[in-house]
This record gives C-alpha cells, sequence and structure tokens, in this order.
C-alpha cells in the first residue's frame, strides 16, 4: 500500500518505508505500473489506472475589449483556491504566447497588468491556476482585445496611403499632359 506524506504531496511511501517522488502529473487519464524483484529474480508486475482531475479554471472578470496603444492593459479575475499561483498567456495574433506568473490574494482574486505598451494589434489572453500541491487547471476561456495606435497616427498613415496614390497619379497625369503638348508644337512645327 502506498501512501502520500502529508507534509510534502509529492512524496509517496510504501508500507516499508520506501519513499517515491512523484512529479506533478498532468490532468487526465494516467497508468501506474509497479514492478517488483525479489533476490531469486523473481519478478511481479502490476498495474491500476488512475484519472487526475484538473482544477477548476480562473475566470477572468475585468479586461478592456479595446485599448489604445499609450495604454498599460490591466486584468482581473478570481479563482476559487486561495494563495494560489495563476500563470497568465497573452498571445499576439500568430506570435509565441508568453506567460507570467502571479498569486491570488486573500480574497481569491488577481490582478495582472503588463509590463510594458503593447504594439497594435489583436490579442488573446488565458489563465490557469496553479495550487500548492502543484495540481493544475485547464486554461480559462480566451479573451480577445484589440490594442488601437493613437488616432493621430492612424488618420496619418491613411492620408500618406492616400497621397501615395494620388501624387504619383497626379505626376501621370501632368507628364501625359506635356507629353501630348510637346508632341502637337512638334507636329505644328513641321506642318509649317
Amino acid at each position: 500500500e502506498i501512501k502520500v506524506d502529508n507534509r510534502d504531496p509529492q512524496i509517496w511511501r510504501d508500507d516499508g518505508g520506501h519513499k517515491y517522488k512523484i512529479t506533478a502529473i498532468t490532468p487526465g487519464k494516467h497508468q501506474l505500473v509497479a514492478k517488483a524483484v525479489d533476490k531469486a529474480g523473481n519478478v511481479l508486475v502490476n498495474s491500476v489506472e488512475f484519472v487526475i482531475h484538473a482544477l477548476t479554471p480562473p475566470e477572468i472578470t475585468e479586461y478592456p475589449p479595446t485599448l489604445r496603444q499609450e495604454e498599460i492593459l490591466t486584468v482581473k479575475g478570481k479563482t476559487i483556491y486561495p494563495d494560489s499561483k495563476i500563470n497568465i498567456w497573452l498571445q499576439r495574433e500568430d506570435k509565441e504566447a508568453k506567460s507570467t506568473i502571479l498569486k491570488s490574494d486573500g480574497q481569491n482574486t488577481f490582478t495582472f497588468t503588463a509590463d510594458e505598451k503593447l504594439e497594435d494589434g489583436i490579442y488573446k489572453l488565458w489563465a490557469e491556476v496553479v495550487d500548492k500541491r502543484g495540481a493544475k487547471s485547464e486554461p480559462s476561456e480566451k479573451i480577445t482585445f484589440t490594442v488601437e495606435r493613437p488616432v493621430l497616427l492612424r488618420i496619418g498613415s491613411r492620408v500618406a496611403g492616400f497621397l501615395a496614390v494620388i501624387i504619383p497619379l497626379i505626376a501621370l497625369v501632368l507628364l501625359l499632359i506635356y507629353l501630348s503638348w510637346h508632341w502637337w508644337y512638334k507636329f505644328a512645327t513641321m506642318r509649317k
């Protein structure tokens, strides 16, 4: 019979006093295989299937659906596990997700504030909870928000895009007028 050590849930002990260190196991179905070999070389193997249920994921309660580029992102949430670690994942469009670990407070709430201002684009954010034993939750529901450039930059880029099309078009029209006038003038001079 194997029992969990009350002081350290990652240590399991059998009836003979042997210690087994168990690393954190992900949620899902697992199989434990035990193999015993005596001094005569006889082998006995036994296994048992068990299921690790995931913790209840944290809930993100407050976030801005749209954020200006000069603002700092702040997200609030709650969990049912006191003094637990919260792993916040932030991902910009098709880039790799980055994680930040923070701790829930005494009221089982947490606040995530980004370290720096975010670039413009579409972002996804989600959270996972890890309790004192190392047990994990499934990811929370992913929230999506947009970071927009300041209004003046948006207007400026639209005007620049508009001018990038109009100026070459005007130059082409003026060139055509000049060439038409030039050929008409040469033709008129040759005719005289």
